[in-house]
């Protein structure tokens, strides 16, 4: 039996495997789209395969084997290569350049952020060993210090970081499955009142800058003008008479709330 190639990874068929002929044990299965490389090995009795990682960047033949090679090692000082897989450091190393390539970069400054900061507690830990209670102490740290928004966002990066790396091939379960997620905090229900209105209003400038702080308090954010584009108005956005009528499904808003426009604003 020959040595596992790369030529070999690449013509293996959906559903079929291959075995080394340099490692007993060591050999790559493809699945229906990708191929991974595994380890069987005897452990108490029992037969028991181990996932090394998926074919590609980092994991090739030559590597893969040689991670074989150090689990075989780990079996023969008496170790569990099953209790011993990467830590959560590790994983979030991996996944980081992952993240950066498929999201937005405000995104993933804020998965960086969560992975790198809000969840240090974590690192330390093997991935196979992070439990539920670990990961719900973690969250009702994050929202004591950062909030409830900032423990549901944390809560979501986590739980994708470990589906990529289950996706990847690790050996290990979704810890974030199972636990409460917090309560988002409800939305403000206010706005500006007319004497608020009024004290901004004479604070502004005869300046640009001032010019728009008065458009905007003469207009909406968000609003179309019922002169444009054919007088069309967008979803949840009614006008009536001379003024614009914002009911509660509006986006910044949650109740009903109707806004008088001035001669001048009118005109424009």
């Amino acid at each position: 039996m020959a040595p596992i190639t790369i030529r070999a990874v690449t013509a293996l068929p959906a559903g079929k495997a291959i075995w080394d002929g340099e490692v007993r044990g060591f050999g790559v299965r493809r699945q229906i789209r990708d191929a991974f490389y595994v380890l069987r090995y005897p452990f108490h009795g029992k037969t028991r395969v181990h996932t090394i990682g998926r074919h590609g960047s980092p994991w090739t033949p030559e590597t893969a084997r040689k991670e074989a090679k150090r689990i075989l090692w780990m079996l023969a000082d008496g170790e569990d290569p099953k209790h011993s897989s990467d830590t959560v450091a590790k994983l979030v190393a991996g996944y980081l350049p992952v993240a950066k390539k498929r999201l937005r970069p405000r995104s993933y400054v804020e998965t960086e952020r969560y992975l790198l900061k809000a969840w240090t507690s974590l690192h330390g830990l093997p991935a196979s060993k992070v439990a539920r209670r670990d990961v719900a102490a973690g969250l009702a740290v994050i929202e004591a210090e950062r909030g409830a928004v900032s423990a549901i966002r944390a809560r979501a990066v986590l739980s994708t970081m470990f589906k990529w790396a289950i996706g990847e091939g690790h050996d290990i379960v979704n810890p974030v499955t199972g636990t409460n997620q917090p309560t988002e905090p409800k939305a403000r229900d206010r706005v500006l009142s007319d004497p608020e209105l009024a004290a901004i209003w004479k604070a502004c400038g005869d300046d640009d800058y001032g010019r728009i702080v008065r458009l905007l308090l003469l207009t909406v954010d968000g609003c179309q003008d019922p002169r444009k584009d054919g007088g069309a108005k967008k979803p949840g956005t009614t006008f009536a008479g001379f003024g614009r009528a914002f009911p509660s499904t509006a986006r910044r808003w949650r109740r009903d709330f109707l806004r008088h426009l001035c001669a001048d604003s009118r005109r424009r």
